[in-house]
């Protein structure tokens, strides 16, 4: 009997792209530099954002929505763990979050006149504003606690809760070229937590940390995985004396031309090398 061919496979010219699908998300600041070779978020693409308790990870992400949002784009901040009054503090330090979509999904009901009405799951009131609603950017504020809250309502498996997000997230990158700002927590020693499973299939890995040890007025972004961009570049940040963030630009493209006269003068020194071994290899064959 024969057997069908089967080819899965396509070449390059066989698979359309919509061109827009190339043009990112782009907040006209330094933190674009970050993500991609570019210049800004890759559209449908999904980043953890990782670093130690009270490094600010909520707080840098929410000021980038912020700079997206006033650049055009549809952001929102879906909050695992903040309530109102969190974000209320927040909205006084920095005002420009006002302007942000904000789903709370701590105690949400599903008729907010009703207060004896059911609770909404985490997931879903999540995935229901996604449906709904075509965002450009999103971050979820954390994956963990996401995940937590969502087992406790639903009693599903946390592993089966988080294969559903990442389906989920899949779909709407897809659905309206969202990309996805994923704050997962770490402990004290850096050690990530929750499964590994997120590391393996996200586009990049965000970490932000202080530079000499916890609590230092300075801190950095890097990336260990982009596959947009340039991975252990840093970007300074601090907080004023009105707790203000403040990126550090002078450094940031002091340090990258820096690396670019370095990376120049490693390419002229292999030429140079390469000369003189062809130029040893010349006379000793004349010799």
């Amino acid at each position: 009997m024969n057997k069908k061919h089967i080819n899965l496979a396509k070449k390059a010219d066989e698979i359309t792209i919509d061109p827009d699908l190339l043009v990112n998300y782009d907040a006209g600041t330094h933190i674009d530099k970050i993500f991609s070779f570019e210049g800004g978020l890759p559209k449908s693409s999904n980043y953890m954002v990782t670093g130690p308790p009270g490094v600010a990870k909520s707080t840098f992400v929410l000021l980038y929505l912020a700079q997206l949002q006033q650049a055009g784009y549809k952001c929102l901040y879906v909050s695992s763990e903040m309530n109102r009054i969190d974000m209320e503090r927040y909205f006084n330090r920095f005002p420009e979050l006002r302007e942000l979509d904000i789903l709370y999904l701590q105690g949400l009901r599903k008729d907010p006149l009703d207060p004896d009405s059911a609770y909404f799951h985490p997931s879903e009131a999540f995935y229901l504003q996604m449906e709904n609603n075509a965002y450009d950017i999103v971050s979820l504020d954390s994956i963990a606690e996401f995940i937590e809250s969502e087992h406790y309502f639903s009693e599903q498996s946390r592993k089966a809760i988080e294969k559903q997000l990442i389906d989920k997230l899949s779909y709407f990158n897809a659905l309206n070229h969202t990309s996805f700002l994923l704050i997962q927590q770490v402990t004290k020693s850096n050690q990530f937590i929750g499964s590994n499973r997120f590391k393996h299939v996200v586009h990049g890995m965000m970490e932000l940390d202080y530079e000499d040890g916890e609590n230092s007025l300075n801190r950095f972004v890097t990336f260990s995985k982009n596959r947009s961009g340039k991975t252990n570049q840093r970007l300074y940040y601090f907080f004023d004396k009105a707790g203000k963030l403040i990126v550090d630009e002078k450094r940031y493209d002091e340090d990258l031309y820096t690396d670019k006269q370095c990376t120049s003068d490693q390419e002229k020194l292999e030429k140079e090398n390469a000369l003189f071994g062809n130029w040893v290899t010349t006379v000793n064959g004349n010799s």
